[in-house]
């Protein structure tokens, strides 16, 4: 034990305190209870389609491109697409989030690896 929690232990010792008694339980938990909830931006409060318009709208705003698919199935083929059209290398890095690692990746030409970025 600690000094620290020697002279802590001595002061619930004199007050009659273990922290079990039943009052002072309820009182902690009515204390928490009426105590402010944390502040949740109005973004929070919008429904899947709001969340999912307002964020390509915020991405659009600093020159992000967002493009739907109907289908996690359909991002590779986009992947290919987006590269191609912009006239950059076929070649892409993924994580090892297993979300991405399901994709059928194999369908496009695209090259991929696994891991971090490399920078390039």
């Amino acid at each position: 034990m600690t000094a620290r929690a020697d002279i802590l232990s001595n002061i619930r010792r004199s007050l009659g305190v273990s922290g079990l008694e039943a009052p002072r339980r309820a009182a902690v938990a009515a204390r928490l209870e009426r105590s402010p909830k944390g502040v949740v931006p109005e973004r929070g409060h919008l429904d899947a389609a709001g969340r999912k318009a307002l964020f390509q709208q915020q991405a659009e705003a600093v020159q992000a491109s967002v493009t739907l698919v109907a289908s996690p199935q359909d991002i590779p083929a986009e992947v290919a697409r987006y590269l191609r059209d912009a006239n950059l290398p076929a070649t892409i890095r993924t994580g090892t989030d297993p979300r991405l690692a399901s994709l059928p990746w194999a369908a496009t030409t695209l090259a991929c690896s696994l891991g971090p970025s490399q920078g390039d």
